[in-house]
Protein backbone atom coordinates (compact mmCIF):
# COMPACT_ATOMS: atom_id res chain seq x y z
CA UNK A 1 0.00 0.00 0.00
CA UNK A 2 1.35 3.55 -0.76
CA UNK A 3 1.66 5.25 2.43
CA UNK A 4 -0.19 7.98 0.33
CA UNK A 5 -3.80 8.76 -0.35
CA UNK A 6 -5.47 11.12 -2.77
CA UNK A 7 -9.16 11.87 -3.03
CA UNK A 8 -9.24 13.56 -6.00
CA UNK A 9 -12.74 15.09 -6.84
CA UNK A 10 -12.61 15.82 -10.65
CA UNK A 11 -15.40 17.70 -11.52
CA UNK A 12 -14.66 20.59 -8.94
CA UNK A 13 -12.89 23.59 -9.90
CA UNK A 14 -9.98 24.09 -11.30
CA UNK A 15 -10.36 19.93 -12.06
CA UNK A 16 -13.21 20.07 -14.14
CA UNK A 17 -12.35 20.13 -17.99
CA UNK A 18 -8.52 20.39 -17.35
CA UNK A 19 -6.85 17.06 -17.80
CA UNK A 20 -3.42 18.24 -17.78
CA UNK A 21 -3.94 19.08 -14.07
CA UNK A 22 -5.40 15.49 -13.27
CA UNK A 23 -2.85 13.93 -14.90
CA UNK A 24 -0.01 15.70 -12.76
CA UNK A 25 -2.00 14.56 -9.49
CA UNK A 26 -2.09 10.76 -11.00
CA UNK A 27 1.60 10.84 -11.41
CA UNK A 28 2.34 11.63 -7.54
CA UNK A 29 4.93 9.37 -6.11
CA UNK A 30 4.24 7.03 -3.53
CA UNK A 31 0.51 7.74 -3.81
CA UNK A 32 -3.00 5.94 -4.62
CA UNK A 33 -5.94 7.51 -5.97
CA UNK A 34 -9.61 7.52 -5.08
CA UNK A 35 -11.92 9.35 -7.57
CA UNK A 36 -14.48 11.06 -5.41
CA UNK A 37 -17.76 10.30 -6.96
CA UNK A 38 -21.53 9.81 -5.17
CA UNK A 39 -21.13 5.76 -5.51
CA UNK A 40 -17.65 5.87 -3.18
CA UNK A 41 -17.63 5.06 0.04
CA UNK A 42 -15.66 7.53 1.59
CA UNK A 43 -15.16 5.73 4.83
CA UNK A 44 -14.63 2.32 3.61
CA UNK A 45 -11.32 3.47 1.56
CA UNK A 46 -9.94 5.48 4.44
CA UNK A 47 -10.60 2.74 7.15
CA UNK A 48 -8.50 -0.05 4.17
CA UNK A 49 -5.82 2.55 3.65
CA UNK A 50 -5.46 3.56 7.48
CA UNK A 51 -4.99 -0.74 8.29
CA UNK A 52 -2.63 -0.70 4.94
CA UNK A 53 -0.54 2.45 7.08
CA UNK A 54 -1.94 5.11 5.97
CA UNK A 55 0.37 8.29 6.70
CA UNK A 56 -0.76 11.46 4.67
CA UNK A 57 -4.38 11.86 3.09
CA UNK A 58 -4.40 14.83 0.48
CA UNK A 59 -7.74 16.18 -0.70
CA UNK A 60 -7.35 17.38 -4.01
CA UNK A 61 -10.88 19.54 -5.05
CA UNK A 62 -13.06 22.55 -3.16
CA UNK A 63 -14.20 23.42 0.15
CA UNK A 64 -16.50 20.49 -0.14
CA UNK A 65 -14.56 17.62 -0.86
CA UNK A 66 -12.73 19.02 2.01
CA UNK A 67 -15.94 19.00 4.16
CA UNK A 68 -16.34 15.35 2.98
CA UNK A 69 -13.11 14.22 4.57
CA UNK A 70 -13.53 15.74 7.43
CA UNK A 71 -16.44 14.63 8.58
CA UNK A 72 -15.08 11.07 7.24
CA UNK A 73 -11.91 11.73 9.71
CA UNK A 74 -14.10 12.32 12.49
CA UNK A 75 -16.03 9.31 12.28
CA UNK A 76 -12.44 7.28 13.26
CA UNK A 77 -10.48 7.67 16.32
CA UNK A 78 -8.25 10.57 17.09
CA UNK A 79 -5.27 8.56 17.21
CA UNK A 80 -5.96 6.59 13.78
CA UNK A 81 -6.95 9.79 11.60
CA UNK A 82 -3.81 10.28 9.12
CA UNK A 83 -2.85 14.02 8.48
CA UNK A 84 -4.61 16.00 5.94
CA UNK A 85 -3.27 17.91 2.88
CA UNK A 86 -5.05 20.02 0.84
CA UNK A 87 -4.77 20.62 -2.68
CA UNK A 88 -6.68 23.93 -3.44
CA UNK A 89 -8.57 23.26 -6.83
CA UNK A 90 -11.99 23.97 -6.07
CA UNK A 91 -13.58 26.97 -7.08
CA UNK A 92 -13.24 29.33 -3.57
CA UNK A 93 -10.60 27.19 -1.85
CA UNK A 94 -11.90 28.99 1.35
CA UNK A 95 -10.38 26.90 3.85
CA UNK A 96 -6.93 26.68 1.97
CA UNK A 97 -6.76 30.30 2.01
CA UNK A 98 -6.92 30.07 6.08
CA UNK A 99 -4.10 27.92 5.91
CA UNK A 100 -2.14 29.81 4.01
CA UNK A 101 -1.94 27.02 1.51
CA UNK A 102 -0.40 28.13 -2.17
CA UNK A 103 -3.22 28.55 -5.09
CA UNK A 104 -0.04 27.02 -7.03
CA UNK A 105 -0.52 23.09 -7.06
CA UNK A 106 3.95 22.54 -7.03
CA UNK A 107 3.70 25.20 -4.44
CA UNK A 108 1.13 23.58 -2.26
CA UNK A 109 2.85 19.83 -3.24
CA UNK A 110 6.01 21.64 -1.20
CA UNK A 111 4.37 21.95 1.42
CA UNK A 112 3.94 18.18 2.09
CA UNK A 113 7.78 17.86 2.23
CA UNK A 114 7.77 20.23 4.90
CA UNK A 115 7.17 19.65 8.74
CA UNK A 116 4.83 22.40 9.31
CA UNK A 117 1.77 20.32 10.36
CA UNK A 118 -0.41 21.73 13.15
CA UNK A 119 -3.61 20.04 14.58
CA UNK A 120 -6.53 22.00 13.41
CA UNK A 121 -10.03 22.94 15.15
CA UNK A 122 -13.35 21.33 13.77
CA UNK A 123 -16.99 22.47 14.55
CA UNK A 124 -19.80 20.19 15.65
CA UNK A 125 -22.86 20.85 14.27
CA UNK A 126 -25.63 19.02 16.08
CA UNK A 127 -29.11 18.35 15.56
CA UNK A 128 -31.59 16.04 16.84
CA UNK A 129 -30.76 13.42 14.00
CA UNK A 130 -26.96 13.69 14.76
CA UNK A 131 -23.89 15.26 14.50
CA UNK A 132 -21.98 16.68 11.48
CA UNK A 133 -18.32 18.61 11.46
CA UNK A 134 -17.41 21.46 9.15
CA UNK A 135 -13.52 23.39 9.03
CA UNK A 136 -14.25 26.49 7.28
CA UNK A 137 -17.71 28.12 7.63
CA UNK A 138 -21.44 27.66 8.58
CA UNK A 139 -23.86 30.28 7.00
CA UNK A 140 -27.88 30.26 8.19
CA UNK A 141 -30.42 32.87 7.22
CA UNK A 142 -30.80 34.81 3.95
CA UNK A 143 -26.74 33.63 3.49
CA UNK A 144 -27.56 29.99 3.02
CA UNK A 145 -30.12 30.72 0.18
CA UNK A 146 -26.95 32.29 -1.53
CA UNK A 147 -25.62 28.30 -1.10
CA UNK A 148 -29.19 27.04 -2.35
CA UNK A 149 -28.92 29.00 -5.98
CA UNK A 150 -24.91 28.33 -6.74
CA UNK A 151 -25.43 25.54 -9.40
CA UNK A 152 -22.81 23.71 -10.77
CA UNK A 153 -23.46 26.02 -14.31
CA UNK A 154 -23.07 28.69 -12.36
CA UNK A 155 -20.04 27.64 -11.02
CA UNK A 156 -18.23 26.68 -14.25
CA UNK A 157 -19.97 30.48 -15.80
CA UNK A 158 -18.70 33.12 -13.54
CA UNK A 159 -16.01 30.52 -10.83
CA UNK A 160 -15.38 32.31 -7.57
CA UNK A 161 -17.87 35.77 -8.43
CA UNK A 162 -20.98 33.18 -8.50
CA UNK A 163 -21.18 33.83 -4.85
CA UNK A 164 -21.95 37.38 -5.50
CA UNK A 165 -24.06 36.86 -8.56
CA UNK A 166 -26.13 34.35 -6.09
CA UNK A 167 -26.38 37.31 -3.74
CA UNK A 168 -27.67 39.58 -5.90
CA UNK A 169 -31.14 37.53 -6.20
CA UNK A 170 -31.00 37.09 -2.89
CA UNK A 171 -30.74 40.83 -1.55
CA UNK A 172 -34.37 41.67 -3.41
CA UNK A 173 -36.59 39.43 -0.78
CA UNK A 174 -34.48 39.20 2.55
CA UNK A 175 -36.06 37.06 5.37
CA UNK A 176 -35.79 38.38 9.36
CA UNK A 177 -34.95 35.63 12.07
CA UNK A 178 -36.09 36.38 15.53
CA UNK A 179 -32.76 34.02 17.10
CA UNK A 180 -32.44 33.65 21.06
CA UNK A 181 -28.11 32.75 21.24
CA UNK A 182 -26.69 31.40 24.15
CA UNK A 183 -22.86 31.53 24.34
CA UNK A 184 -20.88 28.97 26.63
CA UNK A 185 -24.10 28.31 28.63
CA UNK A 186 -23.08 31.60 30.12
CA UNK A 187 -24.47 34.66 28.04
CA UNK A 188 -27.95 34.79 26.11
CA UNK A 189 -28.55 37.34 23.53
CA UNK A 190 -31.65 37.97 21.11
CA UNK A 191 -30.72 39.98 17.82
CA UNK A 192 -33.08 39.99 14.83
CA UNK A 193 -31.19 38.99 11.91
CA UNK A 194 -30.49 38.57 8.40
CA UNK A 195 -27.99 36.11 8.62
CA UNK A 196 -25.59 34.11 11.37
CA UNK A 197 -22.16 32.85 10.21
CA UNK A 198 -20.20 30.35 12.64
CA UNK A 199 -16.65 30.53 11.73
CA UNK A 200 -13.70 28.42 12.14
CA UNK A 201 -11.85 29.91 9.01
CA UNK A 202 -11.46 33.44 8.07
CA UNK A 203 -13.13 33.49 4.39
CA UNK A 204 -16.22 32.31 2.50
CA UNK A 205 -18.08 32.82 -0.94
CA UNK A 206 -14.61 33.38 -2.72
CA UNK A 207 -12.16 34.71 0.02
CA UNK A 208 -14.67 37.72 0.85
CA UNK A 209 -13.16 37.94 4.81
CA UNK A 210 -16.13 37.21 6.70
CA UNK A 211 -14.43 36.36 9.85
CA UNK A 212 -10.78 38.33 9.66
CA UNK A 213 -10.68 37.67 13.09
CA UNK A 214 -10.85 33.95 13.24
CA UNK A 215 -8.34 31.42 13.75
CA UNK A 216 -8.10 27.70 13.10
CA UNK A 217 -6.18 26.59 16.30
CA UNK A 218 -7.51 28.99 19.00
CA UNK A 219 -9.88 26.76 20.32
CA UNK A 220 -12.89 29.25 19.83
CA UNK A 221 -15.80 29.70 17.38
CA UNK A 222 -16.22 32.82 15.70
CA UNK A 223 -19.69 33.92 15.32
CA UNK A 224 -20.77 36.43 13.32
CA UNK A 225 -24.58 38.05 13.74
CA UNK A 226 -25.78 40.09 10.93
CA UNK A 227 -28.81 42.05 11.99
CA UNK A 228 -31.54 43.12 10.02
CA UNK A 229 -32.53 46.93 8.44
CA UNK A 230 -33.07 48.39 5.50
CA UNK A 231 -32.08 47.68 1.66
CA UNK A 232 -29.40 50.35 2.09
CA UNK A 233 -28.18 48.58 5.27
CA UNK A 234 -28.00 45.72 3.51
CA UNK A 235 -26.06 47.55 0.33
CA UNK A 236 -23.72 48.88 2.67
CA UNK A 237 -23.00 45.85 4.38
CA UNK A 238 -22.32 43.92 1.28
CA UNK A 239 -19.85 46.92 0.31
CA UNK A 240 -18.04 46.56 3.47
CA UNK A 241 -17.61 42.68 3.07
CA UNK A 242 -15.97 43.50 -0.18
CA UNK A 243 -14.11 45.84 0.91
CA UNK A 244 -13.24 44.09 4.15
CA UNK A 245 -14.95 46.24 6.74
CA UNK A 246 -17.10 44.09 7.77
CA UNK A 247 -17.08 43.31 11.14
CA UNK A 248 -17.20 47.61 11.12
CA UNK A 249 -20.67 48.16 10.22
CA UNK A 250 -22.79 48.56 13.16
CA UNK A 251 -25.24 45.79 11.98
CA UNK A 252 -22.29 43.24 12.03
CA UNK A 253 -21.54 42.00 15.55
CA UNK A 254 -18.85 39.39 16.56
CA UNK A 255 -18.42 37.14 19.06
CA UNK A 256 -16.51 33.95 20.30
CA UNK A 257 -17.06 31.25 22.09
CA UNK A 258 -16.38 27.33 22.64
CA UNK A 259 -20.38 25.99 22.17
CA UNK A 260 -23.38 27.95 20.80
CA UNK A 261 -27.00 27.22 21.44
CA UNK A 262 -29.57 28.90 19.61
CA UNK A 263 -33.71 29.30 18.88
CA UNK A 264 -34.67 30.57 15.59
CA UNK A 265 -38.33 32.13 14.24
CA UNK A 266 -38.64 31.22 11.62
CA UNK A 267 -36.37 28.54 11.80
CA UNK A 268 -32.95 28.37 10.40
CA UNK A 269 -31.55 26.31 7.91
CA UNK A 270 -27.86 26.25 7.57
CA UNK A 271 -24.89 25.17 5.08
CA UNK A 272 -21.71 23.65 6.23
CA UNK A 273 -19.06 24.63 4.42
CA UNK A 274 -21.11 25.63 1.48
CA UNK A 275 -23.12 22.46 1.50
CA UNK A 276 -27.02 23.16 2.45
CA UNK A 277 -28.17 20.51 4.84
CA UNK A 278 -31.63 19.36 5.46
CA UNK A 279 -30.96 19.11 9.48
CA UNK A 280 -32.41 21.99 11.84
CA UNK A 281 -29.08 22.68 13.80
CA UNK A 282 -29.62 23.64 17.36
CA UNK A 283 -25.71 23.42 18.36
CA UNK A 284 -22.12 24.13 17.29
CA UNK A 285 -19.31 23.45 19.30
CA UNK A 286 -15.48 23.76 18.90
CA UNK A 287 -13.20 20.59 18.93
CA UNK A 288 -9.83 21.93 18.89
CA UNK A 289 -6.94 20.26 17.42
CA UNK A 290 -9.16 17.28 16.00
CA UNK A 291 -7.26 16.85 12.68
CA UNK A 292 -3.33 17.07 11.59
CA UNK A 293 -3.06 19.54 8.72
CA UNK A 294 -0.39 20.79 6.61
CA UNK A 295 -0.36 24.39 6.23
CA UNK A 296 1.70 27.26 5.36
CA UNK A 297 4.26 29.09 6.67
CA UNK A 298 1.72 32.21 7.55
CA UNK A 299 -0.16 29.69 9.55
CA UNK A 300 3.12 28.84 11.32
CA UNK A 301 4.13 32.36 12.35
CA UNK A 302 0.11 32.25 13.62
CA UNK A 303 1.21 29.79 15.99
CA UNK A 304 4.00 31.33 17.40
CA UNK A 305 1.90 34.75 18.30
CA UNK A 306 -0.58 32.70 19.70
CA UNK A 307 1.69 31.03 22.30
CA UNK A 308 2.98 34.22 23.30
CA UNK A 309 -0.26 35.62 23.44
CA UNK A 310 -3.40 34.70 26.58
CA UNK A 311 -6.39 32.89 24.95
CA UNK A 312 -9.13 35.65 24.15
CA UNK A 313 -11.93 35.18 26.93
CA UNK A 314 -15.25 33.22 25.58
CA UNK A 315 -18.14 35.61 24.54
CA UNK A 316 -15.56 38.30 24.20
CA UNK A 317 -16.43 41.20 21.49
Amino acid sequence: MNSNLLIMNSSSGRMKDNPDLQEQLTRLPDTTICNLTSEVDLKAVISQAIDQGLKCLISAGGDGTVNAIVNTLMSFDKNDRPVLGILPVGTANDFAGTLDIPDEIDLALGLFQESNLLAVDVISACSARGQQFFANVATGGNSVKVSELITDELKSQWGPFCYARGAIEVLANLESYNINLNYDNQVSQQHSTWSILIANGQTNAGRLRVAPKASPIDGLMDIIIVEDGSFFDAAEIGTDLVLGNFLEHPLVHHRQARKLTFQSRPVLKFSLDGEPIDDLIETFEIIPGAIRMFVGPEMMKLLDSAKQAPLPSPSST
